[in-house]
């Protein structure tokens, strides 16, 4: 862990105009008489290191532009080692006032009382998540707010348009509106799966597909079910529906064989250090996150067209995506709650979104969701269609369903799954031994966390 001390007294003229010009919320209210006057020191718990460590660093120039007075320590430390070291420090009297949060463990202390409820900041400084926001799931807790995303981590398909072309395969968006079906891509993933040198193994497959709990609930979703219940704090990965979209998941793997195996990634892998499946070229569709637009932009250049797509189409249902992202929550323990609540702010509106459109990643705040898409764009190669990860909060999505012990179901699914990957334990009766221990695994409080969402989540509505 690296402890960094920040203060950052000044901004350039350009951007300290950015941030007197952006007119971000709060000004009717603001904070109490004389807050901006007192030199203290917040300390900020965060698991953006390495390469995003730039980009707090700018959030923290726009903060300081408008709290000079505040010197913002930076306790840096791997994402893995976020519970046990927050744990530690509030056992021990000493956490920090604001932390970068770990959604799929975080809500532990929203239920043991750790956590500041920020809904009376929202009200007073007219932020309306609901509204004007890329919802990560977890905002409203038992009807408070103790998280407040800055990163929408929306989920959709990546596909190489020249391995497409080779194979006189019709390109999804060749009628301009990539409206295309399961079938689709079914048909284009196996026209793709090949042996290319004649040796008896296959080079080249047609679906890098995860197999994590929820990043295979696309085929569920899409076909109206569900990999569990939000409502009953229950998973149901049993059902017949998800039964049905994890045997197509799976057929295709062990039986069709359009998704590498585990020991055909690391064979492509080691070939070529530095670059997955797709970025090497290995694969036509490539199931993956956000950021990855960013990443090929950068390793696979000119190698190859490529191109985004939502989910396909099953039967007469819209593609369901997957969608995560990042927030920020307050320690209720705290003594300098305004000050901590101003850097929440800073980052997850206005000049802080812009911040992370152009630094980083797709803003949550949906009005600088375009700075995200505007900086795509100009770095000058594929995809064509950037705005798809845009998209996916025009139309239902889905999200992670969290609970306080999120990490070790997510382990237990994966522990059980692998034997069906693996070839070695049928599918169904192992989603089902999944499901049994997966709920037994579950912990959450005393109240209905998702009292009143509807999932997937109907934007809009």
């Amino acid at each position: 862990m690296n402890r960094r001390s920040l203060l950052v007294r000044t901004l350039a003229a350009g951007t300290a105009a950015g941030v007197a010009a952006c007119g971000m919320p709060g000004q009717p209210g603001g904070p109490p008489a004389g807050a901006r006057d007192q030199a203290v020191t917040l300390r900020y718990m965060t698991w953006y290191g390495a390469d995003r460590l730039p980009t707090t660093q700018a959030w923290i120039a726009a903060f300081n532009a408008e709290w000079p007075k505040v010197t913002v320590e930076i306790e840096e430390l791997a994402l893995a080692d976020v519970p046990t070291k927050f744990q530690a420090q509030l056992a021990g009297g000493t956490p920090p006032d604001v932390i970068l949060a770990d959604s799929h463990a975080q809500t532990k202390w929203f239920d043991s009382g750790a956590h500041s409820d920020m809904s009376p900041y929202l009200t007073r400084d007219r932020i309306r998540l609901d509204r004007d926001y890329a919802l990560v799931g977890i905002e409203q807790w038992c009807g408070r707010v103790y998280f407040v995303p800055f990163f929408a981590d929306s989920n959709a398909i990546f596909y190489n348009r020249t391995m497409l072309q080779q194979a006189g395969v019709r390109d999804p968006w060749a009628d301009g509106k990539g409206d295309w079906t399961i079938d689709d891509l079914y048909g284009a993933a196996r026209a793709v799966t090949r042996d290319l040198d004649g040796d008896g193994q296959l080079d080249q497959w047609g679906l890098s597909a995860p197999f994590g709990v929820s990043e295979a609930g696309p085929f569920t979703w899409t076909r109206g079910g569900d990999i569990a219940d939000f409502g009953k704090m229950q998973y149901t990965v049993d059902s017949p529906l998800s039964m049905e979209g994890h045997k197509q998941l799976y057929d295709w793997l062990l039986r069709d064989r359009i998704i590498p195996s585990a020991a055909d990634t690391q064979r492509v892998t080691q070939a070529h250090p530095g670059l997955n499946l797709f970025s090497a070229g290995k694969v036509a569709f490539h199931m993956r996150a956000v950021n990855d637009v960013e990443l090929f932009q950068r390793t696979v250049k000119d190698a190859f067209e490529w191109d985004c797509l939502l989910f396909p189409r099953i039967g007469g249902r819209a593609g369901v995506n997957l969608a995560a992202g990042t927030g920020h929550s307050i320690v209720k323990d705290s003594k300098l709650q305004e000050q901590a609540w101003q850097l929440v702010r800073t980052i997850s509106t206005d000049r802080g979104q812009e911040i992370m459109g152009t630094m980083l990643g797709l803003p949550a705040q949906k009005a600088k969701q375009e700075v995200w898409l505007k900086a795509r764009q100009q770095a000058g190669t594929s995809p064509a269609h950037p705005k798809v990860w845009l998209d996916v909060f025009t139309r239902p999505y889905a999200v992670h369903f969290r609970h306080h012990t999120t990490r070790e179901v997510q382990s237990l699914y994966a522990t059980q799954l692998n034997a069906v990957r693996t070839g070695q334990a049928a599918l169904e009766p192992t989603l089902r031994e999944a499901n049994r221990q997966m709920n037994l695994a579950l912990k959450y409080g005393e109240c209905q966390p998702y009292k009143g969402l509807t999932h997937p989540i109907q934007p809009g509505k």
